[in-house]
Order: structure tokens, then sequence, then C-alpha cells
């Protein structure tokens, strides 16, 4: 139960990361998928990830979306898995959650063909691969699927999954391509060298690895805030960023019992972090709230005293539209 729970919180952790906003998550799926969607233009919602397998057991799979509003054609639906291990059959798995998936959406939307044939439409499907494993394929998954065909000919098609090499990718990539929900995953590539030094038991190892988790931890808070100053991410994304960022350093410390005294630091950093952002924040908006304050008395004083809408401009720093509404006023 001890190893369930585990993998139940990554999970909890990784799927947290599909929740921030609609901007965010749609540049996400677009750099994942090479879509082009607007996020004015969609509507996307998560969908449902659970199946019967018919054999009174649910099987599960990690993150189902389903994108709507103004596209051509039918809706689209979106699949991700992640794993943190390796798993030989998960090309399978896959292919087993999508024709689920696909019966569910051709029962809620329909999508007979002319002639009354039943038609599926299977979600474009991609595996996350955390961790380093040399029998990861480069590129995808191929499942090759035989069966009798017209004039009882074998016949076959290929399933192909994508796949990513997370740990390919450091923060400066994940930024470039705009994966930013995933930039906390970071941190939890130090977990195969926290395992490597418990079993070798090396307690200065493991020390010296979750210092590297914790500094790991805190650069990413701080690109996260940054990415939120520059416009990119909102300020509910940092949240979401940097409260799964404390959840998975929290998780790796306690798993590997490597210092749990860092945990509250960890949370004391993170809660430090956001309270200056937000302080400085203020004082800013509060800074430019005063300024623009003054430069409407000095353009109100101008218009009082006649001055040509020219001379008004340059020093009061505001646009014809703004002193057009103050010359109303006044």
């Amino acid at each position: 139960m001890g190893k369930e729970r585990k993998r139940a919180k990554i999970d909890e952790i990784m799927k947290h990361l599909f929740t921030v906003s609609k901007e965010t998550l749609v540049a996400m799926l677009n750099s994942l998928f090479d879509e082009a969607f607007k996020a004015d233009d969609v509507e996307i919602i998560q969908t449902n990830s659970e199946f019967d397998d018919s054999g009174f057991k649910i099987i599960q799979g990690d993150i189902f979306f389903r994108i709507g509003g103004k596209i051509a054609g039918k809706p689209c639906h979106f699949h991700v898995e992640f794993q943190t291990r390796r798993d030989r059959l998960i090309g399978i798995r896959v292919f087993e959650y999508d024709f689920k998936k696909a019966g569910e959406n051709e029962r809620l939307e329909g999508g007979n063909g002319d002639d009354g044939e039943i038609v599926l439409h299977m979600p474009k499907s991609m595996v996350i691969h955390v961790e380093p494993h040399e029998k990861i394929p480069k590129d995808h998954y191929s499942v090759k699927i035989i069966y009798a065909g017209k004039d009882n000919r074998e016949a076959s098609i290929d399933y192909i999954v994508p796949v990513m090499r997370y740990w390919e990718y450091d923060a400066k990539r994940l930024v470039n391509e705009r994966l930013y929900p995933l930039l906390p995953l970071q941190v939890f590539l130090l977990r195969s060298e926290l395992a490597k030094v418990s079993r070798r038991k090396n307690p200065q190892g493991k020390r010296e690895t979750i210092a590297k988790a914790r500094e790991m931890a805190e650069r990413i808070v701080r690109l996260a805030h940054s990415l939120g100053d520059d416009g990119k991410i909102t300020d509910e994304d940092i949240e979401k960023i940097t409260s799964s960022i404390g959840e998975l350093f929290k998780h790796l410390n306690e798993k590997y019992n490597a210092d749990i005294k860092l945990n509250e630091e960890v949370s004391d950093m993170i809660k430090t972090l956001y309270d200056e952002r937000i302080f400085v924040k203020g004082k800013v908006e509060g800074s430019i709230n005063g300024r623009k304050e003054e430069r409407i008395e000095i353009a109100k004083e101008m218009l009082v005293d006649g001055e040509p809408m020219e001379k008004i401009v340059k020093y009061s720093k505001l646009t014809v539209e703004e002193i057009e509404e103050l010359k109303k006023k006044i």
C-alpha cells in the first residue's frame, strides 16, 4: 500500500501541473502535439480518464483533454501519459486507453459514417518519460495490430505513440518551447541519484544530493516568478507551479529519508519568494499609479491654462484620448 500511495502522490502532482490557465495549457499542448490553437478561439476541458475493462475492473489513463470551439471539424482529443519508470508494454496500454476513449467519444458525440459504419476518433497521444532508460525509444512507440482484412486476407496497421524524453530537457529548453508547467519535474530528475546513494548507504552523498534538489527547487521558483513578471504565465500558474515544486521536493526527501528539516525550509523559501514578489509588484504598481495621478494633475492645469494638445501630451505623458476625456470632465 505504501508504494501505491507514493505512486498516487506523484500522479496527483503531475496532473495538478495540467490545471494551469487556459492560455498556458493551450501553449503547452500546441508545443507537445505540434498544433496551432489560439486560446481565444478554443474551449478546453479535461475529460474522463477511467474506463471499465469489462472485467469488473477499472483501468485509468493519466490525462485526457477535449478541445472544441472555433476550430474546423470534430472536437479534438488529446491524451498524455507520464512515466517515471520504463514500462515495456506502455504502447499497448496507451492504445487500450485510446480505444476506450474513442468508444466513449462515439457514444457521447456520435460518429457513424454515411453507410452506418462506426467511426472511432482516437485521441492524439504522447508518453512523457521523466527519467532516462536505454530502452526508451527516441521518437515513438509503435504497436503493430494484425487483423483479418477484406476477403479474409491478413492486414495490419501501426499505432504510433510519440515519446517525449523529458530528461533531455533543461529549464531553458522548456521555457523556449513554452512547456512552463513541466518545469517542476526538473527537481524530480534527481530521484535516480538519490536512489543510488541510498542503496550505497552513503549519508554524505544523500545530503549533498538533496541539497542540490533544494537549489534546483529555488532556481525553478525564481524562474516561475520571472515568467510571471514577463507576462508569460499568470499569478495562478505561478502558484500551481511553485506548490508542485514544494510537493515534489517533499516527496523525494521523505522517500529517501534525506533531511526532513529541509521540507520546512523549502516551504518557507517558496512562501518568502512569493511574498517578496507580491510586495515588490505592489510597490511598482503603486508607484506607477501615483505617477499617473501626478501626470493627470499636470494635464488638468495645462488644460485650464489653455495650453495646446501637443504640449500637454509632451509634458503629461498621457495619450490624446486620455486628455480628451479629462477635457470633457473639466
